[in-house]
């Protein structure tokens, strides 16, 4: 189904993820392709948000090189939505999107729903020698529901919330929920590694893309300036560890975020001007060739995550 809530009627080949790299909710998809060790089964699809380029949605295939989307040969994802939709399609084109390419149908275009599916696709395909990831353990599925939507309420979207306010009172409303959940952060991960416990679970895959574009776009082009992640010890060294596994620091390049950011939201920054800062290095992450690199099915990697039964 298109919401994805059906996880388990996810085929095994033949799927294609569209993905920009500004976006959070793209974001959590992408990191969690390389976190399951899905890269041979899933296609990513790389999407520029360029709103004039675009037909309808702002989002491009990168370059408008057709040759760079093999499903549909798209230049933007208005084609890919219209071309997995026999009868037309009419509504938003939103990413990300996951694809049956065998179908030319898309599977879900829900960030949590997709990730769902991935789950469920790397338990299918789990390895000989050490298993398979599993991001919702059934001994933590409730309390891993409750966090994901005291996420999305409290700061995943409460952040877009107090960024579009058009009165004082919005903005301060939203912008408190957004510093009273990162307070509530700090002191869970003072007392345990990871939101969960000691593993990683599907909740911080939902909470590192907020926070990794919190500094550098919505302490200032959003306005919520009150503190910042760097400010919060225990977030800092939480968002430290997330980026030592593999695969994290091929899905998000900050300084390109911050360009899309401050230059394709015209009405909140209408000079165009991209701030001098922050680099990954100044939110305390090693960003350098001989950074800690935690590999998947090393020792260490294996103590940090759940394993499919």
């Amino acid at each position: 189904t298109r919401d994805g809530r059906d996880s388990t009627k996810v085929p095994t080949s033949g799927l294609f993820l569209y993905t920009g790299n500004a976006c959070p909710w793209c974001h959590r998809v992408s990191f969690a392709v390389k976190l399951l060790g899905l890269d041979s089964r899933v296609r990513c699809v790389q999407l520029e948000d360029d709103a004039e380029r675009a037909t309808r949605g702002g989002w491009i295939i990168a370059g408008r090189d057709k040759k760079r989307d093999p499903c549909f040969l798209a230049s933007d994802l208005r084609e890919v939505y219209e071309r997995s939709s026999p009868g037309g399609y009419v509504g938003r084109c939103t990413a990300p999107v996951l694809v049956d390419g065998n179908a030319k149908r898309i599977l879900s275009n829900n960030s949590t729903n997709i990730l769902r599916c991935l789950n469920h696709l790397a338990a299918g395909a789990s390895r000989e020698d050490w298993g398979a990831v599993n991001l919702w353990p059934a001994q933590l599925e409730d309390e891993i529901e409750e966090m994901n939507g005291y996420l999305y309420s409290n700061l995943n979207n409460a952040v877009y919330q107090a960024g579009f306010s058009t009165t004082q009172d919005a903005h301060d409303a939203a912008a408190s929920k957004v510093f009273d959940c990162l307070d509530r952060l700090e002191a869970v991960l003072g007392e345990r590694e990871f939101l969960m416990g000691d593993k990683i679970t599907a909740s911080d895959l939902l909470l590192l893309p907020t926070l990794c574009r919190f500094d550098a776009a919505y302490a200032v082009l959003f306005k919520c300036s009150r503190r910042r992640v760097t400010d919060y010890p225990q977030l800092t060294s939480w968002m430290q560890r997330m980026f030592e596994l593999e695969g994290s620091h091929e899905t998000f390049d900050l300084e390109a975020a911050k360009q899309s950011y401050y230059k394709q939201l015209f009405p909140l920054n209408p000079s165009g001007i991209v701030p001098y800062g922050p680099t990954l290095s100044d939110l305390g992450v090693d960003n350098g060739l001989d950074r800690k690199v935690v590999r998947r099915g090393s020792p260490e990697f294996l103590s940090r995550v759940h394993l499919a039964p």
